[in-house]
């Protein structure tokens, strides 16, 4: 529980970082989906129920923050935590050895699919599609990753061993009671 609401809370943070303090810095060359890797580690990290809260809550705020249509932020955090799950779910490989890629090519195939669902349902046409532009992005986001795969990893490893440490402690103080 308090994993769940601790990383609901960084979610929401970076939520408010991604929409303010990083609109500042000029280009979009320095603004990887920071929300994105967020909801991707959580696929692999957190279990089923924690992972949808997170993603469907990070992805309700951006909808309120930034949404030009309503509710596609939580349908793509949940399709892309659903599928990462289900893809790494008993994997044999060992997880650092595809974590960073499919990150890149969840977001990559994300963004496909986004650009044709916003083809269909936006009236006033097209939105702006560059293959180099996407590419760019993708790399960029496969960059961010490996250090804020690092930033997600200590904290959650902090909260469970804490976690882990106050069970000890009160089932201890439990058996001399």
């Amino acid at each position: 529980m308090i994993l769940t609401v601790a990383f609901v809370l960084l979610g929401i943070l970076i939520c408010v970082l991604q929409t303010t303090v990083l609109q500042l810095i000029p280009g979009s060359f320095s603004r990887p989906d920071l929300v994105f890797l967020l909801v991707a580690f959580s696929a692999y990290k957190l279990p089923w129920i924690p992972g949808i809260l997170l993603a469907f809550t990070v992805g309700w705020v951006l909808d309120v923050l930034v949404g030009v249509n309503l509710g596609f932020y939580p349908l793509q955090f949940l399709f892309v935590l659903v599928c990462l799950k289900m893809l790494t779910l008993n994997s044999p490989v060992k997880e650092s050895a595809y974590q960073i890629p499919m990150v890149g090519v969840s977001y990559f195939l994300l963004q496909m699919s986004v650009y044709l669902l916003s083809s269909m349902t936006l009236q006033y046409g097209l939105p702006e599609w560059s293959w180099v532009g996407m590419i760019q992005e993708t790399i960029l986001l496969v960059l961010a990753a490996i250090p804020c795969f690092l930033v997600f990893n200590g904290i959650h490893d902090y909260l469970a061993n804490r976690i882990a440490r106050s069970r000890s402690v009160r089932r201890r103080v439990r058996k001399h009671l």
